[in-house]
């Protein structure tokens, strides 16, 4: 019991630090589109990251069809 409590402790904190590290980022991606005049940057961020989606998904597909 007690090796199950230390793993699910050390899984959130380690799901709380990737958190802090995500919003951290996306402020800092958010006021870098913001200072550079755009005036919708959360739209540019979810189109850029749809893009980035549909480009791996694609990536995936053919990746699939190679291997048979």
């Amino acid at each position: 019991m007690l090796v199950s409590t230390a793993a699910g402790g050390a899984s959130a904190a380690l799901t709380y630090g990737w958190l802090v590290a995500s919003l951290a980022l996306d402020r800092r991606i958010h006021l870098a589109l913001e200072g550079r005049g755009v005036a919708r940057p959360r739209l540019v961020m979810a189109a850029v990251a749809a893009a980035a989606s549909a480009a791996l998904s694609e990536a995936d597909r053919r990746m699939d069809a190679r291997s048979g």
